[in-house]
């Protein structure tokens, strides 16, 4: 009897985890899509000064169109949002699930980490400094906060239950 009952426990928190990662990606995405530079107009300098060259904007259905500014998130290309993933690792005695930027080149990886956390004037962008997003980090608190105690009571009743 107790093998089962911890076989069913096994395989809810797999569940449970596997759940919460996805709940990170999405609210991790949402965060990318509302959270602005603070600046209303960005783009690309053509060496004419202060002067900026709105950045095409490659969204879903809007192929093309130029985008005047990162007002109200930071949604350009589609790269960064589309970069985030989760990632379980399931072992015999531990499973691990993940969320972020993973599997994404290096290169990415470190231009995503710079609009994470911000950064001044000189890095990606030559004359603007660019408040820190923290995405990963808020949907990391709001994953462990809101999503892991619905999800324990949900598996817990479902234990108790015997439906797995």
């Amino acid at each position: 009897m107790l093998d089962g009952v911890e076989k069913s426990i096994r395989l809810a928190t797999f569940d449970l985890q596997r759940e919460a990662a996805l709940a990170g990606v999405e609210k991790t995405k949402q965060l990318i899509e509302i959270r602005g530079t603070q600046r209303k107009n960005w783009g690309y300098d053509r060496g004419k000064g202060r002067v900026l060259t709105p950045m095409r904007a490659r969204e879903a259905g809007k192929v093309g169109h130029l985008r005047k500014g990162s007002y109200p998130g930071r949604v350009n290309t589609g790269h960064m949002r589309d970069s985030v993933r989760a990632l379980l690792q399931r072992g015999e005695k531990r499973t691990i699930a993940s969320f972020g930027w993973i599997g994404a080149k290096k290169r990415d990886r470190t231009y995503f980490r710079a609009q994470e956390r911000g950064f001044d004037a000189g890095g990606f962008r030559r004359r603007q400094k660019v408040k820190p997003m923290f995405a990963l980090r808020d949907a990391r608190l709001y994953v462990q906060k809101v999503v892991i105690p619905q999800l324990v009571r949900k598996y817990k009743n479902r234990i108790i239950k015997g439906k797995y």
